[in-house]
């Protein structure tokens, strides 16, 4: 999904999976996995490798081992792009509906008015 091979991406940051601009948001996340908490269908955006920005839900635990010189979690992400564009698409819609309804209720009421 990410384009890495496991050789590229085990055992590295996965900032570099993060747009700079959302880095805090991945402190956040690192400093609730430090207190034991896991972090269920969290929505964020992501980089491929070819530096695709995408939309994924993540689920990620924490790995204890008080031997490891670093902090390691387990990390499980879905692509919801897809879903999160025929949702956009869906606003989108809705929002043209309720406004071509607003202009049509709008001319009957000015029409029965006169």
């Amino acid at each position: 999904m990410f384009g890495y091979t496991a050789e590229e991406i085990i055992g590295h940051s996965i900032q570099q999976l993060v747009p700079v601009e959302m880095h805090n948001e991945e402190d956040m996340i690192l400093t609730k996995l430090k207190s034991g908490a896991r972090i269920d269908h969290y929505e964020t955006t992501r980089i491929k490798k070819n530096g695709e920005r995408f939309e994924v839900s993540v689920t990620i635990s924490p790995i204890r081992d008080d031997k490891a010189p670093y902090y390691r979690c387990f990390q499980n992400a879905r692509d919801i792009s897809e879903r999160k564009k025929i949702e956009r698409l869906r606003i989108q819609s809705e929002t043209a509906t309720g406004r071509m309804a607003g202009r049509l209720l709008m001319k009957s009421t000015i029409h029965l008015s006169q």
